[in-house]
């Protein structure tokens, strides 16, 4: 019987496709055997990692506490070391403070029972130079400027006198106004315009132009009741700045003419030629004069921001001791600074590196020349000069 060659091929196919079938099965079963195979195993993997043993673990946990409480003691010992620091060792702020507190108990510091200090004891003069401590400087400089309150019995009619020349009329007042505005204003004092500040520094200066008429009012005298202000009320400011003005020279240094003003740019030209003979050599030779620079030194006594605030306070301290000498001396050093610069004396603001050599080169320079009597030999020869 001859083959159907359809059906040949469909039995072929047939017999292909089950064989194919068969295959997939057996790879389908292999592969879920290989994957069950490779779960298992690598659970196996996982639970037969190898573990460290009980002792080091030990050791490793006992080492990171250790670190810990190493740690934790550096901190307390720092910590410790620090407040020693603080407790223990006193600055040198806390120290002056002490020391003038001491000197306030022993001579009754701005009482009525008060005993002079005497001024020219040693311990004294340096304390001061050194700077008086800013808590102690209303009473101390208000001390000095009324020699130890022995001025400032007449005070309370100087007070009730200030609140009746409040009320009195001064031609001065235009100009001590357009003054004001430009006195401090970077301070918050003084930085308001009308504000409190400005209030009690228009009042004290229009009081003072009637109280003093031969002065009046002058460029300059707004930056010294400025400075007053910082450590006053308005009242005990004016008594201040008429005691200073009772101790001599500022009275001169104001009055139409300026005498003082004058006396003093002589005398530091001759105290330059004395002791910095090669800066004053060389300002002359460029027709450089002290009235050139110097006199917004002497006419605000420095306080005109040309010197750093608190390099001013340390010399105001020494002008309320000694008087207003001091200046010339202040001025000296400061051109001694500059000595190979000299155009920084000619800046608004005139640096000085270090307050305490600073203040120390003026106290020699002061004490060196009190004892040869210097100073009183250079006036003696301004005033012959002008006699004739």
């Amino acid at each position: 019987m001859p083959l159907d060659p359809f059906h040949t091929l469909g039995a072929e196919s047939s017999a292909l496709t089950s064989t194919l079938s068969s295959q997939d099965s057996s790879n389908s079963n292999d592969t879920r055997a290989t994957a069950n195979t490779s779960i298992v195993t690598g659970s196996e993997r996982k639970n037969h990692l190898p573990h460290p043993p009980e002792e080091e673990k030990d050791h490793s946990t006992v080492g990171r506490q250790q670190q810990v409480l190493s740690l934790e003691e550096n901190q307390r010992r720092e910590e410790k070391e620090i407040c020693q620091c603080y407790e223990s060792c006193p600055t040198t702020e806390e120290t002056k403070i002490n020391e003038w507190a001491a000197t306030a108990n022993r001579y009754g510091f701005l009482h009525e029972d008060f005993q002079p200090i005497d001024k020219r004891t040693k311990k004294f003069v340096e304390r001061v130079y050194k700077g008086i401590p800013d808590c102690w400087r209303r009473d101390a400089w208000y001390s000095l400027c009324t020699e130890e309150l022995k001025l400032a019995h007449g005070d309370d009619s100087l007070r009730q006198q200030y609140k009746s020349l409040l009320a009195a009329s001064s031609r001065h007042r235009r100009q001590i106004d357009l003054d004001i505005r430009r006195t401090m204003r970077n301070h918050i004092m003084f930085c308001e315009r009308y504000g409190i500040g400005q209030q009690d520094m228009f009042h004290i200066l229009s009081a003072f132009s009637v109280y003093d008429e031969q002065v009046g009012y002058c460029q300059g005298m707004t930056n010294i009741v400025a400075m007053l202000l910082l450590y006053f009320e308005a009242e005990r400011a004016f008594t201040a700045l008429v005691h200073m003005f009772r101790r001599g020279t500022l009275h001169d240094l104001y009055i139409p003419g300026f005498p003082a003003l004058m006396e003093s740019f002589y005398i530091q030209e001759k105290l330059m030629e004395r002791y910095i003979p090669k800066l004053y050599r060389h300002f002359q030779a460029i027709g450089l004069a002290s009235a050139t620079y110097a006199t917004r030194w002497y006419m605000t006594l420095f306080s005109g921001d040309i010197l750093r605030h608190q390099t001013l306070l340390r010399i105001w301290d020494v002008y309320f001791l000694v008087g207003y000498d001091v200046f010339f001396f202040v001025a000296i050093t400061l051109l001694k600074i500059h000595n190979e610069n000299c155009l920084g004396v000619l800046a608004p603001t005139v640096l000085v590196p270090d307050d305490d050599k600073f203040m120390k080169a003026v106290k020699k320079l002061y004490e060196k020349s009190a004892s040869r009597g210097v100073l009183n030999s250079i006036r003696k020869k301004y005033q012959l000069r002008n006699r004739v």
